[in-house]
C-alpha cells in the first residue's frame, strides 16, 4: 500500500533516507514480489529479503510512521490486525532464526546435564537423610544408655549414703 508510493519517482523517497544500494535492494524485492513466479527454494530467500526490506523500511522513524498512517487510511480494520499479527509473528520468527541449531543443540546439552546433576543432588539429599537419621537414632541410644547408666550410679550413691547413715 504504501511500497509503491515510496517507489514513485524512482524512489526519491526512500532516497532522502537510504544509500543507494539499500534503494536498489528495496526496488529489486519489491519486483521480485510483484513478479513472483519462483520456486519453493526461492520462496525461503524471497521471504528472507522480504523481511530485510521490511526491516529497512520500518527502521527509519518517518517512514515507519508513513506506512501505517497510509495502510490504516486504505485497509480496513481486520487487515489492520492482521498486519499488526504478522508483525508480532515476524518479531517472533526473528528471534526464533536468532537461536542457532548449535546453540539449541548446546542448550538441550546443558538442560541434560543439568536434569542429570539434579538427579545426582537428590539420590545424595537421600543418602545423606538415611545418615542423619541413622545418627539422630543412634544418639537417641546412646542418650537412653547414658540416662540408664546415670539412673543406676543415682541408686548407688543412695543407697551408699543409706549404708553410711546406717553404719554411723
Amino acid at each position: 500500500m504504501c511500497l509503491p508510493l515510496m517507489l514513485t519517482n524512482e524512489g526519491a523517497i526512500l532516497n532522502r533516507f537510504f544509500p543507494a544500494d539499500q534503494v536498489n535492494f528495496i526496488q529489486e524485492t519489491c519486483k521480485k514480489v510483484s513478479t513472483i513466479q519462483t520456486s519453493s527454494e526461492d520462496d525461503g530467500i524471497l521471504m528472507g529479503e522480504i523481511c530485510l526490506m521490511v526491516d529497512l523500511v520500518l527502521s527509519v522513524p518517518e517512514l515507519n510512521n508513513f506506512c501505517r498512517t497510509k495502510l490504516t487510511d486504505s485497509i480496513s480494520p481486520g487487515g489492520v490486525t492482521l498486519l499488526r499479527d504478522l508483525e508480532e509473528l515476524r518479531v517472533c520468527v526473528s528471534e526464533r532464526l536468532r537461536i542457532t541449531p548449535k546453540m539449541e543443540a548446546q542448550q538441550d546439552a546443558e538442560l541434560r546435564q543439568l536434569y542429570q546433576q539434579n538427579i545426582r543432588n537428590r539420590e545424595e539429599v537421600e543418602r545423606l537423610t538415611e545418615k542423619l537419621n541413622k545418627l539422630v537414632t543412634e544418639t537417641e541410644q546412646e542418650i537412653e544408655g547414658k540416662k540408664q547408666l546415670i539412673k543406676s550410679q543415682i541408686e548407688k550413691i543412695t543407697k551408699i549414703k543409706k549404708q553410711c547413715r546406717d553404719s554411723v
